[in-house]
Order: C-alpha cells, then sequence, then structure tokens
C-alpha cells in the first residue's frame, strides 16, 4: 500500500458541508469491491482499456484513470447514476468482472455522491488514518460458537469510523468459517485461528480460542525451557490450546534445521563433526549467532522475501 493512501485514504465520520472524496471515500470502495487486486483492473495490462494500481498503491493515477481518462467517458457529473463508472459495477451494462454491488447499496451512494459533487480528489478536512482495530480482539469460543467482529479505523483527530462493511476479512485453516461482513462461525473442533481485518493499508487482527474439555497438567510443560520472550508467549498459548511442547531435538538435527532455515544449506563435514564434539553446552547459540553472521543468510531471506512480495515477478522468484 502507498504511502500516501496508508497514512491519507479512509473517511472520519461524514458531515453535510463536508463532500465525499475520492482518497477518503472512493478508494475503500472500489478496493473492497476487488477492483484494485491483481486479477481485476490492476492487472499489468489492466482491464478493457482501464487500468487501475495495485492496492491502490497510486492514488493520483487512479483517479486520472477514472475522471480523465478515455474523454471522461467513465462519470457523468450531470447524471452520476448514467456514468460507466456505476453501470458496469451494478452489472448494467456488460462487465467481465460481474456485479460488484447493487443499485442503491451503500457502496453505488457513496459513489453516486461524489460524482454528483464535482468529483474531489481530496478534502483539506480529512484527517490521516492512524490505525485499524478489531473488536473483540481476543475471541474463547465453544465449538459451533458463532458471532461477529467489528473494524474501526482511527483518525489523526481523534475520530473513529466503523468500517466493517469496507474492510476486507480472512483466516486461513478449517476452525474458523469468516465472512466478507466479519461475522464468523466456530467448526466443530478444538484449537486456535487468527482472523485478519484489512482496510487501506492497515492490518488488525484477533486470535479465536477454542480450548481443550480439561486444562493439561502443568507437570506436562515443567521440562520446557523459557529463554526468550518468543519462548515465554508460545508457552502460554500452549497452555491456553492444551498443546504439550515437543521433545528436544539432538545435535545433529539441530545443526541440520538451523543451517537450512538460517542460511538455506547443509553444513560442511568437517564444521559438522566439530560442533557434535564441543561439549559447550552454549554450542547451539553460538551456533545461531555464527549463521545468523553468514553471507548466505542475507543471500537466502532476500530471496524468500522477494518470493513472496514479488516486487519484479519477471526477473525475481524461485
Amino acid at each position: 500500500m502507498g504511502f500516501a493512501i496508508a497514512l491519507a485514504a479512509a473517511a472520519h465520520a461524514e458531515g453535510p458541508e463536508r463532500p465525499p472524496s475520492f482518497v477518503g471515500d472512493v478508494l475503500p470502495v472500489l478496493s473492497k469491491a476487488g477492483c484494485s487486486s491483481s486479477g481485476c483492473h490492476s492487472k499489468p495490462e489492466g482491464q478493457n482499456n482501464f487500468k487501475l494500481s495495485v492496492f491502490s498503491s497510486d492514488p493520483r493515477s487512479d483517479y486520472e484513470e477514472i475522471v480523465s481518462d478515455a474523454g471522461a467517458r467513465r462519470v457523468f457529473p450531470a447524471a452520476p447514476e448514467h456514468s460507466l463508472l456505476l453501470r458496469k459495477a451494478t452489472g448494467e451494462l456488460p462487465h467481465e468482472g460481474g456485479r460488484r454491488f447493487e443499485v442503491g447499496s451503500p457502496e453505488y451512494e457513496t459513489l453516486a455522491r461524489w460524482i454528483g459533487a464535482g468529483m474531489v480528489y481530496q478534502n483539506d478536512a480529512d484527517p490521516e488514518l492512524e490505525g485499524l482495530s478489531l473488536e473483540p480482539d481476543a475471541v474463547r469460543a465453544q465449538p459451533g460458537q458463532g458471532g461477529a467482529l467489528r473494524a474501526t479505523a482511527h483518525f489523526s483527530d481523534g475520530s473513529a469510523r466503523d468500517v466493517t462493511h469496507l474492510a476486507h476479512f480472512s483466516t486461513e485453516g478449517e476452525l474458523l468459517e469468516l465472512a466478507e461482513d466479519g461475522a464468523y462461525r466456530v467448526a466443530d473442533a478444538r484449537g486456535g485461528a487468527v482472523a485478519v481485518a484489512r482496510y487501506m493499508g492497515r492490518v488488525a487482527v484477533a486470535t479465536v480460542t477454542v480450548p481443550p474439555e480439561e486444562a493439561r497438567p502443568e507437570a506436562d510443560y515443567a521440562g520446557f525451557e523459557v529463554r526468550n520472550f518468543i519462548d515465554a508467549h508460545a508457552l502460554a498459548r500452549w497452555r491456553e490450546l492444551g498443546l504439550v511442547p515437543s521433545a528436544g531435538c539432538g545435535d545433529a538435527e539441530f545443526l541440520r534445521r538451523a543451517s537450512l532455515s538460517l542460511t538455506g544449506t547443509l553444513p560442511a563435514p568437517e564444521a559438522a563433526r566439530a560442533f557434535l564434539a564441543d561439549p559447550d553446552p552454549g554450542k547451539r547459540a553460538a551456533l545461531v549467532d555464527k549463521l545468523l553472521l553468514d553471507p548466505r543468510w542475507a543471500d537466502h531471506w532476500a530471496i524468500k522475501w522477494i518470493d513472496l512480495l514479488r516486487p519484479n515477478p519477471d526477473r525475481a522468484g524461485v
């Protein structure tokens, strides 16, 4: 998400003197409708001569594309309901992307008001988007229970706005069913899941825990040594979910796993023999420090991040 969007996009509570703006009101609607995704008008070649930036990263270019490009044929200020932008999105005219919202819906009314009000790019009085939160941010449920999450945008003037209807919700795994409006239902199972909400470059998460029927005895965790803050968080979560940490691995397995994870390579035979023969109880921590100083660590993880972010899919990725 572009810097301008992450700072400025999203509207605060609307008043009678404030016209809708492209940055504050229209971009969230287009984003929720999927218009700014790589599978629609944000493909490298666009779609039917209409191209938007990926995830609204270039709002000025998107504004010019809608308002000025193609002889300004996509908007009709004198009669907003006849604008190509609306008629395509509502399915009144053939649209390869299908119907994105209904006539008379809040999304439709927002775009129609913006077109009729003169298609303002950005209001000077619009506050900056500073954060996003989910309520509740921690859910403790039983199998089969349901509920709803509410996404709230927070702005630089201290105001807040319910943006649940404009946020993108997602989760992974089979424990949680999460709808586009934030409604959720827990499967007939136990465990943990995370619900993620995204709105104009901001992200909020909520944890969902379905605890075991009976808590495990504390003796099950007695052998686990907490060495850092990550271990402390992991142990707390294991207790919530009734999980027991696996037994520790041997030196040879640790050496192999650490080397592959950090540098993507296996240790040389002589290095492996020296590590296995070393009686120092702190040799594992020393090995990790050594691997983090290896130039291959930076190369290996740069490739991983490039493969994930794909800044240039024509030249990067393995």
